[in-house]
């Protein structure tokens, strides 16, 4: 667990740390590591919406070296110009495969792989296969899923909890990892 001074950080922490547990207790039953991975979920179409990701994403920033951090800076005006001509690139704060800020890492990014499911009470119950890779080596109907419902639950109200405190200055938009490095290097 990452050490946060500020408490709604910390509380996102201990969220992500549950919602690892659950990941490694599904992972475990299939057999299933990202360890090493070069498939679809290191590219920068994923979409995060919060502020309290922008802030986590933050702190990872400024948890390395100014070095790295520049070179992760350049990669994401990269990806972004990439990405704008139609490409999909790679997650800016990948090195060699891995990512250089783990702790730090969206929900999303914690989540992605496994199959899941996700109860909406407008538009009824989601479902996933999980990640390419995930179906190469597993075939459906899966027995076991990750229930995300909870977390997400969780994970809004502490959002909501965050805005409504007004101590953050990033506002809440969809943005990938490499639009939240530059809109971060701006600020």
């Amino acid at each position: 667990m990452i050490q946060l001074e500020d408490e709604f950080l910390e509380d996102l922490q201990n969220l992500f740390d549950h919602m690892e547990k659950e990941y490694d207790r599904v992972a475990e039953i299939y057999q299933f590591s990202c360890d090493g991975c070069t498939q679809n979920c290191c590219t920068t179409n994923f979409q995060h919406y919060t502020v309290l990701e922008m802030e986590l994403l933050k702190a990872g920033l400024s948890s390395i070296p100014e070095e790295e951090k520049n070179e992760i800076v350049e990669k994401a005006r990269i990806a972004v110009e990439e990405k704008k001509a139609g490409g999909n690139p790679r997650c800016p704060i990948l090195l060699e495969n891995r990512c250089r800020m783990y702790k730090y890492r969206p929900m999303l990014c914690r989540m992605h792989g496994q199959p899941y499911l996700l109860k909406n009470p407008v538009s009824g119950t989601v479902m996933g296969d999980g990640c390419l890779v995930f179906q190469e080596k597993n075939q459906p109907p899966y027995e076991t899923q990750i229930d995300r419902t909870t977390f997400f639950i969780k994970f809004a109200e502490l959002e909501r909890r965050a805005r409504e405190s007004g101590q953050y200055s990033s506002q809440a938009k969809a943005r990938t990892i490499p639009e939240m490095i530059l809109e971060l290097e701006n600020l």
